[in-house]
Order: C-alpha cells, then structure tokens, then sequence
C-alpha cells in the first residue's frame, strides 16, 4: 500500500470537523433546532409553491391536473424540439 494511503485517514481526521455527540450538549441542541426549522421552512415553501401552481392553472384535481399541465408545457416542448 503507498504511503500516501495509509496517511490519509489521519489527515482527513484533523481537517473535518466532527458532529457532536447525542449528548445534550448546546451545540447539539442547536444543529438540531436548524435541522427542525430548515426542515419547516423546506415543507412550508414546497406547500406555498404547489398551492400556487394549482390555484395559478386552475385544477381543482388531480384529473385536471393532466390537462392543464399539458396546455401550458406543450408549447415550450414544441418549442423546444424545434431548436
């Protein structure tokens, strides 16, 4: 095995930074309060930008929904296979 292979592990062992433990800890405390609310606001934008699309092209459901989605991505595709 080279030499530059065995040292590796140890080197990247001193370069990143490791998670804290499950203890309770402030600092865990705290990446585990980003992770919740990263995760809320991760949901809540998805749910706002769904509710739009549906209210924007009118489905009321999920049968509509074929329709209208190919109404409006019919023309970009055609566009787009011209080119």
């Amino acid at each position: 095995m080279a030499h530059w292979v065995a040292a590796a592990p140890a080197a990247l062992e001193n370069r990143f930074r490791k998670l804290p433990s499950a203890e309770n800890s402030p600092e865990s405390y705290r990446l585990r309060r980003a992770m919740f609310w990263g995760s809320v606001l991760a949901l809540w934008g998805t749910a706002g930008v769904f509710l739009t699309a549906k209210k924007s092209l009118g489905v009321e459901t999920t049968a509509d929904a074929s329709d209208r989605l190919a109404a409006v991505v019919t023309p970009y595709a055609d566009w787009f296979h011209q080119r």
